[in-house]
């Protein structure tokens, strides 16, 4: 099944580029420009397979491959190579090269957000091997000191790579992914001839995320960005709740409140999506933990640290995590499988007086809708196509952070003004009780700015009074009564009277 290959690897068969070849666990593979390029997940062992035009001179070629080459060698190595002549062709071996951004230009940005620096001595192995009109190009690269396993592990990728004949292979065309905020390309894929087509970036809360829909006759995939935004609050006057939920950019209010509190829930939560928009109940067969690369470990680590400052200094119970899943699930004759990444982020405030509780989910859903009955190679063949030839743009990366980023300080600097207003009337709801419960409450001489705590039974309606010389003070004076006159022809004055407290015994 799909699911299965996309998960634990094996043999993958790309019927848009016309090749198969096995992968092992975690390895991903991308198709650009005329190079297939298959990684590991730390994207530094890679192993590229090209095609070079070939008149009978393998020398023309390997001088087109050293042209090539100049532009990853690093910066203070001076790179090494030994050219040998085989009966079938020529090896060449590299030392002292750059880290190969050309067949990972995204790593460029990545490296950046995980405050790494690429590694700069490189090694590589090349095979130039003859054919009748072309030449096949191998290219292995990996850093100096890569352990043997790896090493034996990107022979066996080498090693099982085939090109499909011309009758298994499916036409496509090249797609663009544009954003219409900046008006630039943001990427690109390729489909099959003849399917329907919608890609764009749209800004969804603060993020500028891709959405796709591709459709060629019972085959469907899609890429949806959901964000679930949910809060509740709780006090002894009642209760109050608002559920925000936001699909590829439109937003609507749920009735109720929501909370997940694990990957399960998530994947409840997706079907739950499905059945709404479809009007079927989707049975769930299958979900599938997916590994974490080493920048989604970072990313979890960094936030984790952050959510325990937070939680420390406004006295809040949080939890952040990654969701990264796949699931299979079915409807009468159709199947959905989805991968579904990103991060679950839970907050609870705790107390007697006013509890609140907030659940933020932000995640891209990218799936794929097939008959039960058609799970044929050619179906996995083009969506393994598809998947392959997708590609973000760095630059667009770097534009969409940016802007990311400016518009979260500002969203911060409110959020944290919330934060400290919910704080403050918590301590004043708090407060309030406690006088209550205790029969005292506040009062404030309006001229002098004093403020007393003074004793007053809660069901009392009789407001305070001053005396202006000595300073006394007579409670239980009922508005429109004559006491009331008569205190103010002798000069007294009211005082102003709150449960909670003034507002500078909060600061």
């Amino acid at each position: 099944m799909l699911l299965k290959e996309l998960v634990y690897g094996g043999e993958v068969t790309d019927s848009l580029h016309g090749f198969s070849v096995k992968i092992p666990q975690g390895w991903s593979i991308k198709v650009h420009d005329n190079a297939i390029c298959i990684h590991d997940d730390k994207a530094l062992c890679f192993v590229v397979f090209r095609v070079a035009r070939y008149n009978g001179n393998l020398h023309q070629v390997a001088q087109s491959w050293w042209l090539e080459r100049q532009g990853i060698a690093s910066g203070f190595l001076q790179p090494r190579f030994v050219f040998r002549k085989l009966s079938q062709g020529i090896l060449i071996f590299g030392e002292g090269l750059g880290y190969p951004f050309v067949f990972h230009p995204m790593m460029s940005v990545n490296f950046g957000l995980l405050g790494q620096t690429p590694p700069t001595n490189f090694r590589e192995v090349t095979a130039i091997l003859p054919g009748r009109a072309t030449a096949l190009v191998i290219t292995l690269l990996f850093p100096a000191g890569t352990e043997k396993a790896k090493l034996d592990a990107m022979m066996g990728v080498a090693k099982s790579f085939q090109f499909l004949p011309p009758e298994k292979m499916v036409r496509w065309r090249r797609e663009t992914i544009y954003d219409p905020e900046v008006g630039m390309e943001a990427g690109w894929l390729h489909l099959p001839e003849g399917c329907e087509y919608w890609g764009t970036i749209i800004q969804q809360l603060t993020k500028r995320v891709p959405v796709l829909f591709v459709r060629k006759g019972d085959l469907m995939m899609r890429f949806d960005q959901i964000d679930l935004q949910s809060m509740a609050l709780q006090t002894g006057f009642g209760s109050n709740a608002q559920t925000l939920l936001t699909i590829n950019g439109q937003t609507s209010q749920q009735p109720q409140p929501i909370f997940l509190l694990s990957a399960d829930d998530v994947a409840r939560f997706v079907l739950g999506i499905w059945q709404a928009e479809t009007g079927e109940l989707w049975e769930l067969k299958e979900r599938i933990e997916l590994p974490k690369s080493e920048m989604e470990w970072l990313q979890e680590y960094q936030m984790q640290q952050q959510v325990a400052q937070m939680a420390t200094v406004f006295g809040r119970a949080v939890q952040y995590s990654l969701v990264n899943l796949a699931i299979m699930a079915q409807s009468k004759q159709l199947v959905r499988q989805a991968v579904i990444r990103g991060t679950l982020f839970l907050s609870q405030q705790p107390q007697l007086i006013a509890a609140s509780q907030n659940c933020n989910l932000s995640i891209m859903v990218s799936m794929v809708k097939f008959p039960k009955n058609q799970v044929e190679q050619e179906i996995l063949g083009i969506l393994a196509g598809i998947s392959h030839s997708l590609h973000f743009s760095p630059q667009h990366a770097l534009s969409a952070l940016g802007r990311f980023t400016e518009e979260n300080r500002q969203l911060n600097r409110m959020v944290m003004q919330m934060i400290r207003q919910e704080q403050e009337f918590n301590s004043r709801m708090m407060n309030a009780w406690t006088n209550a419960l205790s029969d005292q409450t506040y009062v404030k001489d309006p001229e002098t700015g004093e403020i007393f705590r003074i004793h007053k039974r809660v069901w009392e309606t009789g407001e305070f009074w001053r005396e202006p010389v000595w300073g006394n003070i007579l409670g239980g004076v009922e508005r429109g009564s004559e006491l009331e006159r008569l205190l103010r022809e002798e000069g007294w004055r009211p005082l102003q009277q709150s449960l909670e407290g003034f507002p500078e015994q909060w600061k």
